[in-house]
């Protein structure tokens, strides 16, 4: 687990790179509009830079794919080697299966018995997997909504000075326009220390099913930066 997480966290770290590389090009564009010529290898640099942003940008979304998909394998372990031996206990305990068995005076009527008990352990088992699932697919969209949004916004910027590096246009009124609309910083997409035990109660989740939607809507108010 930690393996992932930190490489997650290191995503973070090369996009946060890329943000501040993309910050100084803000600065350099100043100076360079202030003189008579602009070199072309600044503008092949900014070009560059959008390259690097949409790779790293790809490398971060594949580590997503791993750290969800570690949650996933960890939350089918839980099920197997937990919920499910330990809610089998209790369901045989309370059912009335076993008496019924008991009465039963012909094969078909225990076959029934069976069948009835078998389907209905097997639908809660099911229901209890596909709530859990949907909770991580819900929190792996929204992690990959703010990511995909960061991207944009870094290429939108970036492109946006390459256009004006190439054009020499004076950049002042748009900087500030663009400041305002790259609007979060990499580290500031998700904190992984304060997700990662809401992942984990989710993982682990053992109440009703129908109060696992406030862990998620707590993860999703974190990623999101909601107050």
């Amino acid at each position: 687990m930690n393996s992932v997480s930190n490489s997650f966290r290191s995503g973070g770290y090369i996009s946060q790179r890329l943000y501040q590389a993309v910050l100084i090009g803000f600065l350099l564009i100043t100076i360079l509009m202030g003189c008579a010529r602009i070199p072309k290898e600044s503008v092949l640099l900014s070009e560059e830079l959008t390259g690097m942003i949409r790779s790293a940008r790809s490398a971060h979304l594949e580590l997503l794919n791993m750290y969800m998909a570690e949650r996933r394998a960890r939350a089918d372990n839980f099920m197997a080697q937990k919920w499910t031996p330990d809610f089998m206990n209790r369901y045989i305990s309370e059912s009335t299966a076993l008496s019924d068995l008991d009465t039963a005076k012909t094969i078909s009527v225990k076959r029934q018995i069976m069948l009835d008990f078998s389907q209905a352990a097997s639908d809660e088992i099911l229901n209890r997997r596909a709530t859990i699932t949907e909770a991580l697919n819900e929190i792996e969209c929204t992690l990959r909504d703010a990511f995909e949004t960061h991207y944009a916004d870094m290429i939108m910027v970036n492109q946006a000075l390459t256009d004006n590096l190439r054009s020499a246009a004076k950049a002042t009124a748009t900087r500030e326009e663009l400041f305002q609309k790259l609007k979060n910083k990499p580290e500031e997409i998700v904190n992984l220390d304060e997700l990662n035990p809401l992942l984990e109660r989710i993982i682990s989740f053992t109440a009703k099913t129908e109060s696992i939607s406030a862990l998620v809507d707590s993860a999703k108010t974190l990623i999101k930066g909601e107050k």
